[in-house]
């Protein structure tokens, strides 16, 4: 048994003493379960475990085809519980198993109501039921405790979660105290304790239908909390089926479906699919509710021909027992209805029994043999989803049997038929069935499944089915490829395996395992020529391989192998000859002149080839010391190492007894305890308790150093700086505080090694700070984290906090490096390897082949990780000089100890930096650093350590020494790296010695080099994107010269004199150079100037600007050919006159030299785009399929593209046709989810911005006003009565600009359209005319709103044509313009001010439509604002009454707003209000809003995930901050425009109004109850009430029943002095006489205004609610 992590080590060893002691006493039975208990878990795979017993349980009851409970738990065992559990809680377990047959055994995320009599289903649950009492056994603990947290809840914090079962017995056993604790935990409103899952599961378990009901009953009251109402609904289905029953009738008869909540609930428990929520409907709740009703009724629901209906009755039939709903299945199955049959397997996969579904499936496949869709649908049930992975090894061990799948081998041979036939009707690699059983839903067959399949069954077979399956060998995975070719290496039994094994060469996945095998058999004999043939091949990997088994041969061979390669017209197969010469040059297989005779066969060798002549003629190749002059046997001979022999004393650095420390740590928690109720606010905004958290607080700078905690950025630091002082007293002590507090040292080899060394336990302290947390939570603020045992409390906080707070005082420094030294002398005089080094076991994803790694206890042990750290505060010479050859010998042994165990040391004691400044002082020769960096392993992160420091960047702070350094990097270590470079030069195929560190060189600069690069290339195409990172880069030839040529740059002498004399001396082509161009942008101008091409560098740009990820450094050098910004580019923005110049200076020839070119700096996508946008500009898209792809596809980049072809002859027609097409797809993007939304809305913009380049328009706003207006013309007609049967018919735009279709018959309206016309041509096309103008009409009044938060600029000839438009003039008339200092509304081409006024206006004079600021700011708001209520106007949307923000004083000198920081927010309905106000929620990025034109990004920071609902626990908004978009720093409030500003500011209002959580609403801003105010004053002169006045935040109403108070923000009605009063929504009549001066809905304005009115004339009401309110 596996007992819980939680429970201290002591406990469970006590207990397992307990165990084995007391089994000896009981009976055979008995003693033997637990031995087997004892056993603990067994491995059934290389990464699977199994409980041994249940492992023994699962054995004995495997043939039994009905498992009864005294099967698996016999009366004989249980003394055996009773000693493990004791005599009443293994009553209890008894219990509770007889009884878990009358609730679901489908557990978790995708369980469905499916109950079981066979006790076999329950046999997880049952066990873990077990281990949750023994567990309550260990630590004594009753229902009561439980109940009540009377345990310590942080160190066992899953207590309650594991006391489902026995709650629910103790309920069933009818316990007072459980019951009545359970009433109050429901019915009281203040309860200390929270009802959570665990409490409803044990509820609806049980058999107590008054607590059911009170559950029933606090559903209904659940009201507005979704989180609590979701608990309940997520849990009623694991209960029984009575209590699930009457919970449904709760939920139907009283309509909840309306929550998401019990809707995706009721998805779950049905198998509909929580995904498939949304599908839910009254029909699915009102068949369920008659299966309640009537069992029965699903006999009827399964001959249906709904898939819905047939699954609920399934789910009915499931609720009876899975094997009623598997008899039912067969029953469907049997009728040979196939969409019943694939409905079947849909339930199948939900009931969570392997078994009966694989008998099910199996039945299926067998009777439509040729059916690939129902095989899809089962095939996951089928030979289940066995783990490919080993599974030749787990056949062989019998891990796996043929058994587990089929009855026999002939059952197993019949399916391997089928599927070969099925594997035959596959015409490619996947096939998707969609929809398939339901609308909604999908199913994806893949060749590669049923290939993988038909291996297995092949694996089990063997003989023939081998021979069989390797025809299909292409389709297999890589797991199962690797298996067959281990399973034919065993015996070749013919020669097909052989080839088989041979042909796996030639494929990358499994080439390694193939190559081993090929070896090992010496296949390279018989099939060579095979093997020569590959090398046509250019997969780095293969080549490898073919080329090393090639070179095996014998002599006679492998000269003949040479000669056929060198001899061929192929040059990747020539290449492969000249690396078999130089692998044999360099390892002395024949003398060279026999070697070099091969070489003069080829007559016209390629750049490559040259460089790999040249190597083989060269004389003989150094070794790398000698190449770099250095002694690689040199050994240090340190002066004056006698105070290596001093033994230094541990115990003077350990001064304090864990008695004395263990004081410290209680004064300290009492003094937290002082201070626990002590607020602030955090760093983050939030206000917080001492005892909730210990968190950075406040600054007004929000600057916070997470590295480098101080005291000074902590509450109450003077409190805790005065501890220090008169508690700790010196840093010795906090010290040893820290280190003995901060973690339980777990790894015993390394804890026996530090306890000899400190001559006490270094887990006392620790231990006896546990052990007083025990005693009634003493020491409740000091807190471990349970299983890892480091300390996560604030008490541990605190003294961290002081260490960094004084660690740096000069004393504390000579203190810590003395600390240090005494740690390292005792390893050097306790010198013992084995204790010190550990080897660690390979991870996963290490190769087969790798060596051990050895960690050390610096690397583990924190008191020695300190030491090591502590070494640096040397302070002088001497000192490092001491330190660095302690260090030095203590590195040489563990290095020399692991070298012998042919291992791998991990980790680093001294660093490259300390070796190279010992050499710099004279302690050890430079031949040191050389053998440092390449010869004792690790030679990758030793080179890009290397490269940092000498590619890094200059530091003038650096001192003398520090100097010397860095100076040695950029001397002996550039010449390390050219070494290696040159190396990489000259290599084949397979790896030189350091090609592996490759990836790791940032820089290679000069001509000289790039041709280097380029000749080792030669016609090799390059990596694609060139970027691989630091653990995945592969080190093929290709990839590493790939890497150079990406990172190469000219150097500081390289001319364009210099660049053009060194290229016509190589063999490099011209498009090689166009390559490199493209490839490494920093050779521009060079190459440009030796092809003479104009425009090259243009065109080059243009490419990297379009097609690459680009990189914020390159914006610069777009900036001199494009206006478009970075972001735009990337996202598909398309400069057309950069595209035409560039085209134009090249042309066509050279530019397609140059877009192939390009390929390379991007991926296929974008390249893909780059070709589309280009063949859009030049015209080769045709219009019409371009659409047609658009529908079809709705590819984003199409869309791009779309507007780029040129315009037709007809050219208005032509826009205006276009600007509709993208208008439809923005439309029918409604359907999507969220993310795909903003993805196509995106796409849209872009496209109009393309188009309005495209039409030569100045900004994207000139072409939607033309456009809009070009629509409006086109609909003159139906403006105009027409005459059809004598009804006349039209449309009529109102003084607001919006429409409607009128009918007139004999002069008077109808009411309604007449039947008889409903079909008539005409009235179809006045219908989609008058859509279209709702549609312009909701776009204008969008782009209106828009032009005044952007405060767009128009000339006033711009406004004359739009006024023109009479869906667009409306409303305009009634907006307010500013032009320059003046204000007033259009009319007649001129500004009309609230007085009348006239001001007249040239036609070119700039006009915007003023926003509420610049109305505040003239000083005329008011004005404007009376004037709006004396004429009666109403705006089309909020601009005269629009709220405004300014910043605050609290906001100013920072970089973040909290004005709302701490209000609960819900994430989905967040991101639905703001959307349509152009904010954007990205996961990444989250909800931000971009202002293009200032470059300004806002943001709003919430711990949320804005694509999920979050009903339990809303998250709480932070802060509100903005962003220079093209740096991403952070931008002052102060510098932040002031419109922007009260837009975003407006824009988290609205959302904390509409999308806070919780039943009252949060306090409403300050601007938007002054702008209530406003209204409502205006409103009451129009209704003439008198017997208002108001405060700050309140309407006060003196009525004659009694006097009143009204909210402003909320809308709460409160009786003065008295109670509030309740008020149901007030009636849509009354709000009719209210006047609001916008025409956008506004309903809580609106709902305040009806309140005030009703109370002011409180002798009018009647409702005798509200009545009984009034006192």
């Amino acid at each position: 048994m596996v007992l819980d992590y939680s429970i201290p080590d002591e406990l469970k060893k006590n207990y397992r003493e307990k165990l084995s002691k007391e089994k000896e006493k009981l009976n055979p039975e008995s003693r033997k379960f637990i031995e087997n208990v004892l056993e603990g878990t067994v491995k059934t795979g290389k990464y699977e475990h199994e409980i041994f017993a249940i492992a023994e349980i699962k054995k004995k009851i495997k043939d039994i085809e009905n498992v009864k409970l005294e099967d698996i738990f016999p009366k004989e065992i249980y003394p055996a519980l009773d000693v493990m559990i004791g005599k009443r809680f293994r009553e209890l377990f008894i219990e509770i198993c007889e009884k878990t047959v009358l609730t679901p055994y489908t557990k978790g995320y995708y369980r469905k109501m499916t109950l079981s009599s066979n006790y076999r289903d329950h046999l997880q649950d049952m066990w873990n039921t077990l281990t949750h009492f023994v567990k309550f056994h260990i630590l004594d603990l009753d229902i009561m405790k439980i109940l009540k947290r009377e345990y310590d809840t942080k160190q066992y914090s899953n207590v309650y979660a594991c006391a489902e079962h026995y709650l629910s017995a103790e309920i069933d056993r009818g316990n007072e105290e459980v019951i009545e604790f359970l009433k109050d935990l429901i019915l009281s409103e203040n309860n200390t304790f929270v009802l959570d899952y665990t409490t409803f599961r044990a509820i609806f378990a049980s058999n107590n239908r008054e607590l059911v009901e009170l559950v029933g009953k606090l559903l209904l009251a659940a009201k507005l909390q979704e989180g609590l109402r979701q608990a309940i609904c997520e849990t009623m289905d694991g209960g029984t089926v009575e209590n699930f029953n009457y919970m449904f009738k709760i939920i139907h008869e009283n309509d909840l479906l309306r929550f998401s909540s019990v809707k995706r609930a009721l998805a779950t428990w049905t198998g509909i699919g929580e995904m498939y929520a949304d599908r839910v409907s009254k029909k699915e709740i009102e068949i369920i509710n008659r299966l309640v009703e009537n069992p029965e009724y699903a006999d009827e629901l399964l001959k249906s021909d709904d898939n819905v209906e047939v699954l609920l009755g399934l789910w009915q039939k499931g609720r009876e027992d899975v094997l009623v709903a598997v008899n039912a299945i067969e029953k469907l199955i049997d009728t040979g209805k196939r969409h019943t049959i694939l409905l079947a397997s849909y339930y199948l996969d939900i009931i969570q029994n392997p078994k009966l579904s694989q008998k099910i499936a199996k039945k299926v496949i067998r009777q439509n043999p040729d059916d690939l869709e129902i095989y899809a649908c089962y095939s996951g049930n089928f030979v289940g989803n066995v783990n490919t992975y080993q599974i030749f090894q787990r056949i062989n061990s019998g891990k796996v049997k043929l058994t587990d799948y089929f009855v026999d081998e002939n059952e197993a041979k019949e399916f391997f038929g089928i599927l070969e036939n099925l594997i035959k009707q596959m015409t490619k690699v996947r096939k998707d069935f969609s929809p398939c059983i339901f609308p909604w839903y999908s199913v994806t067959l893949y060749k590669v499944a049923i290939a993988d399949k038909m291996a297995i069954i092949a694996l089990f077979l063997k003989g023939e089915y081998i021979d069989k399956i390797l025809d299909y060998a292409k389709f297999l995975n890589y797991y199962t490829k690797e298996d067959i070719l281990q399973l034919v290496s065993e015996k070749f039994e013919n020669e097909n395996h052989e080839k088989f094994i041979v042909e796996g060469l030639k494929d990358s996945a499994i080439t390694n395992k193939a190559f081993e095998i090929a070896k090992k058999h010496n296949l390279v004999q018989k099939y060579s020529k095979e093997m020569e043939g590959m090398l046509r091949l250019k997969t780095p990997e293969v080549r490898k391989n073919l080329i090393n088994l090639l070179y095996l041969q014998k002599k006679t061979a492998f000269y003949e192998t040479v000669e056929n390669l060198i001899k061929t017209k192929d040059v990747n197969r020539r290449l492969a000859a000249f690396d078999l010469i130089l692998k044999a040059k360099n390892e002395k297989k024949d003398d060279v002149k026999t070697l070099q005779k091969y070489v003069k066969l080829v007559k016209e060798p390629t750049s490559s080839e040259i460089v790999l002549i040249s190597e083989i003629n060269r004389e003989e190749k150094k070794a790398i010391n000698e190449e770099l002059e250095y002694n690689i046997n040199y050994e240090p001979s340190f002066e004056n190492k006698e105070f290596l022999e001093e033994k230094l004393d541990v115990k003077q650095i350990f001064t304090k007894s864990a008695d004395e420390l263990l004081e410290i740590v209680k004064k300290l928690n009492d003094l937290y305890v002082k201070y626990e109720n002590y607020e602030y606010k955090t760093v983050w905004g939030e206000e917080a308790v001492l005892s909730n958290a210990f968190s950075p607080i406040f600054s007004s700078d929000r600057k916070y150093d997470y590295k480098n905690q101080k005291l000074e950025d902590y509450p109450l630091k003077e409190v805790w700086r005065k501890f220090y002082e008169t508690e700790i007293k010196d840093f010795e002590t906090l010290y040893q505080l820290y280190l003995f507090t901060k973690e339980k040292f777990l790894a015993k080899k390394y804890l026996d090694y530090t306890n000899e060394m400190l001559g006490f336990d270094a887990n006392n302290l620790i231990e006896q700070i546990m052990l007083e947390k025990s005693k009634n939570n003493n020491l409740k603020y000091f807190e471990m984290n349970n299983g890892y045992y480091y300390s996560v409390g604030k008490i541990n906080q605190i003294i961290c906090i002081l260490v960094n707070e004084y660690k740096n005082e000069s004393k504390n420094k000579e203190y810590r490096y003395n600390f240090g030294k005494v740690i390292f002398s005792y390893v050097y005089n306790h010198s013992d390897e084995s204790k010190i080094l550990t080897k660690q076991e390979n991870n996963y994803w290490s190769r087969n082949n790798a060596k051990e790694t050895y960690q050390s206890i610096f690397e583990s042990n924190l008191i020695f990780q300190a030491a090591k750290d502590d070494m640096k505060y040397y302070s002088d010479d001497k000192e490092f000089c001491e330190q660095f050859i302690l260090k030095y010998e203590i590195y040489k042994k563990m290095y020399n100890y692991v070298k012998k165990k042919n291992g791998d040391l991990s980790g680093k004691l001294i660093s490259l930096y300390e070796f190279a400044f010992a050499v710099t002082k004279g302690i050890i020769a430079k031949d040191e650093f050389y053998i440092e960096v390449l010869n004792r392993g690790n030679a990758k992160d030793n080179i890009r350590t290397l490269c940092n420091f000498i590619y890094g960047d200059e530091d003038s702070d650096r001192d003398e020494d520090e100097q010397k350094v860095m100076e040695f990097f950029k001397v002996e270590g550039q010449k390390i790296i050219d070494y290696i470079l040159e190396a990489e030069f000259k290599r084949g195929e397979n790896p030189v010695e350091y090609s592996n560190t490759i990836h790791q060189i940032p820089i290679v600069k000069g001509v000289d080099n790039l041709i280097k690069i380029l000749m080792a290339l030669g016609s090799e195409k390059l990596e694609r994107g060139g970027y691989y990172s630091y653990y995945y880069s592969d080190d093929s030839k290709k990839s590493n010269l790939s890497h150079l040529l990406k990172n190469s740059q000219p150097d500081k002498n390289d001319t364009s004199e210099l660049f053009a004399k060194k290229i016509k001396g190589s063999k490099i082509s011209q498009q090689r150079l166009i390559e490199v161009a493209m490839y490494a942008p920093r050779w521009i101008p060079l190459i440009q100037e030796y092809l003479g091409w104009k425009g090259m560098e243009s065109a080059c740009y243009y490419f990297h600007a379009h097609i690459s990820d680009v990189s914020k450094n390159m914006e610069s050098l777009f900036a001199k050919y494009t206006p478009i910004s970075v972001e735009d580019l990337a996202v598909g923005a398309f400069d057309i006159d950069w595209f035409k110049s560039a085209y134009k200076e090249l042309g066509k020839k050279r530019f397609e030299m140059l877009y192939e070119a390009a390929k390379y700096v991007s991926d296929g996508a974008k390249h893909s785009r780059a070709r589309m946008f280009a063949d859009a500009v030049q015209g080769k898209l045709k219009l019409k399929e371009t659409e047609t792809k658009i529908q079809d596809k709705r590819n984003k980049d199409l869309v791009a593209s779309y507007s780029l072809i040129p315009l037709k002859k007809a050219r208005d027609k032509d826009l205006l046709h276009r600007y509709k097409f993208l208008q439809k797809f923005l439309k029918e993007s409604k359907q999507f989810g969220a993310q795909r939304r903003a993805s196509e809305a995106k796409a849209f913009e872009i496209s109009l911005e393309n188009l309005s380049r495209n039409a030569g328009y100045s900004d994207v706003i000139r072409l939607i006003w033309s456009m809009e207006t070009v629509l409006i013309n086109e609909m003159q007609k139906y403006f105009e009565a027409k005459k059809i049967d004598e009804i006349s018919v039209f449309i009529k735009i109102d003084e607001f600009g919006q429409t409607k279709t009128v009918f007139e018959k004999n002069g008077k309206t109808l009411k309604t359209m007449p039947a008889k016309l409903k079909k008539n041509k005409y009235i179809e096309e006045i219908k989609e005319v008058n859509k279209n103008l709702k549609e312009q009409y909701r776009r204008s009044k969008k782009m209106l709103e828009e032009a005044m938060e952007d405060g767009t600029e128009f000339y006033n000839y711009e406004i004359k044509n739009l006024m023109e438009n009479p869906v667009i003039s409306p409303l305009l008339d009634t907006l307010v313009f500013k032009s320059e200092n003046d204000l007033g509304y259009y009319s007649k081409d001129n500004l009309v001010t609230a007085n009348g006024d006239i001001i007249e206006l040239e036609e070119n004079q700039v006009l915007k439509i003023a926003h509420a600021l610049d109305l505040y700011n003239s000083g005329k708001w008011s004005e404007y604002q009376q004037d709006l209520f004396t004429k009666q106007i109403k705006q089309p949307f909020k601009q005269v009454f629009r709220e405004i923000y300014v910043k605050t004083a609290d906001e100013k000198g920072k970089e973040n707003s909290l004005r709302y920081a701490g209000y609960q927010i819900q994430p989905n309905k967040t991101v639905a209000v703001l959307k349509n106000r152009r904010w954007v929620a990205d996961y990444e990025e989250g909800l931000q809003k971009v202002y293009y034109k200032e470059n300004i990004i806002a943001k709003i920071y919430a711990m949320a995930d804005w694509f999920s609902p979050s009903d339990i626990e809303a998250p709480a908004l932070e802060w509100v901050c903005f962003y220079d978009r093209k740096t991403f720093k952070p931008l002052l409030i102060d510098n932040v425009p002031d419109l922007i500003f009260t837009e975003v500011m407006r824009d988290v209002d609205l959302a904390v109004s509409v999308a806070h959580i919780g039943g009252v609403d949060p306090e409403a801003s300050h601007s938007t109850i002054e702008m209530r105010k406003a209204i409502v004053e205006f409103n009451l002169k129009l209704f003439k009430l008198e017997n208002i006045t108001f405060t700050e935040k309140h309407a006060i109403i003196k009525g004659e029943r009694a006097e009143y108070t009204v909210h402003l923000g909320s809308g709460v009605v409160h009786q003065r002095a008295g109670a509030e009063i309740n008020v149901l929504p007030v009636h849509s009549q009354q709000r009719g006489r209210i006047f609001l001066p916008f025409i956008d809905e506004d309903p809580k304005t609106a709902e305040i205004m009806s309140k005030i009115i009703l109370f002011a004339e409180d002798t009018k009401i009647k409702d005798p609610f509200i009545l009984e309110q009034i006192k």
